[in-house]
């Protein structure tokens, strides 16, 4: 079988990264192309080897690949995305694929009218820890979900910022897509978001936290920081029992926990190969190959949805 083809924008490290998954795919899978995002890098050639070193979209675009992966800094996301569309190319965007709801709706809009593939790259939605949780909820073990309880910490050191915050890098926009879209997944879109956090001198945050509550009394609490170091978490809390994901749950978690009120616990290990980026570059290959523009289990409408979320936190933090 032919190997399908990935052409990548971003970091040389990343796409290290991502150039070793392709040995767990369920299909054969290459890195292809390259084009990085810090253009002064000097090693392409004697790192990537059989891969080919582009300058711009276009060469990328022209390299004989199946699909792009965009892991640039976020700010690029939606200018890389778009010509990606317009060339006809299915995109594969890191999170947070834009910005703004008003750029996710032009993404939408021209992934449709040129009929192009296009999800934003939130692997954890494809990982089988997230399956499991899903699968615990849907059996009614812990009955219906009443609360949910997620932090992320990832402390990035002496953070460089630019003046104008035009590279981004706050914590909302970095971490806090990975709780957010969680609470959309178990819970739903929100009635009323609540949100304080600490901003850098240039404007980005460096951490958060969100109050979120819901038409039938549940709630979520949910923050993020690039300036702690600790344990992230996350509880899910049901009418009969919790489910606890180890850290780091935003990555490759140890796994998790489920505490029934009755006393039981059952203890899910994380046994998969590799880091499990593999599982959605999985998902796009299968969409393509089905002549589909978007994944049925993360949508172009779940993607607004948690975008819209971000957005109103977002406009609290900025205030």
């Amino acid at each position: 079988m032919e190997p399908f083809k990935w052409g990548m924008i971003g970091s040389l490290e990343r796409a290290l990264s991502f150039s070793a998954e392709t040995r767990y795919t369920c299909n054969p899978q290459s890195l292809q192309a390259f084009l990085p995002s810090d253009h002064n890098d000097l090693h392409v050639d004697e790192k990537l080897h059989d891969v080919t070193a582009c300058h711009t979209v276009h060469d990328l675009l022209q390299s004989g690949i199946d699909a792009v992966y965009i892991a640039s800094p976020h700010k690029q996301h939606y200018m890389q995305a778009m010509l990606c569309l317009e060339g006809g190319m299915p995109v594969l965007c890191d999170r947070p694929i834009a910005d703004s709801t008003w750029q996710l709706a032009d993404l939408i809009k021209l992934s449709k009218q040129n009929e192009t593939f296009l999800m934003e790259a939130l692997w954890i939605r494809f990982m089988p820890v997230v399956q499991k949780v899903l699968s615990v909820i849907s059996s009614g073990l812990i009955g219906d979900v009443v609360s949910l309880k997620a932090s992320v910490y990832y402390k990035t050191g002496e953070m460089v910022l630019p003046a104008s915050g035009d590279i981004g890098g706050g914590a909302l926009f970095e971490l806090g897509t990975f709780p957010v879209f969680l609470s959309c997944l178990f819970l739903g879109q929100p009635t009323y978001i609540k949100a304080t956090g600490k901003l850098a001198y240039n404007g980005e945050d460096e951490d958060f936290s969100a109050f979120l509550s819901y038409d039938m009394g549940q709630y979520a609490f949910i923050e993020a920081s690039v300036t702690d170091q600790m344990d992230s978490f996350i509880d899910i809390c049901g009418e009969k029992g919790n489910i606890y994901i180890r850290n780091p749950w935003s990555a490759k978690p140890e796994g998790l926990e489920v505490d029934l009120a009755d006393g039981t616990k059952m203890v899910h290990k994380s046994d998969w190969k590799g880091m499990g980026l593999y599982f959605e570059m999985d998902e796009v290959q299968a969409c393509i190959q089905k002549g589909i523009i978007e994944s049925p289990f993360y949508s172009h409408q779940f993607t607004m949805d948690v975008c819209q979320v971000i957005d109103k936190i977002r406009m609290q933090l900025i205030r």
